[in-house]
């Protein structure tokens, strides 16, 4: 329903209820997660933390290639990225992080 809510308010462009309905929805995924008996801040941190790690793979990838970020076009920062996820994935399965 709050998907719904918020394609429509998107529709509409009106920044004001877009900004509404992105909190609303918010706000059900929190209601979700504790359903779900997850700590949200818990679930979120280790996203962020998760972020971070590929964006920083990223970086570090880009400047072994001699680039700046803004100069990777989106085709590259979407491989990055995707070898970020499979870097940081093996690395958990092998326990190094």
């Amino acid at each position: 329903e709050e998907i719904e809510e918020l394609k429509s308010a998107c529709k509409k462009g009106k920044a004001e209820d877009i900004d509404g309905e992105v909190g609303d929805l918010i706000f059900a995924v929190v209601n979700l997660a504790r359903f779900l008996n997850i700590q949200p801040e818990v679930a979120l941190d280790r996203t962020i933390k998760k972020f971070r790690n590929r964006f920083s793979y990223i970086e570090q990838k880009a400047e072994e290639l001699g680039k700046n970020l803004k100069d990777l076009s989106l085709a590259e920062m979407d491989k990055l990225w995707e070898e970020a996820k499979y870097s940081q994935k093996n690395n958990e399965k092998a326990g190094n992080i």
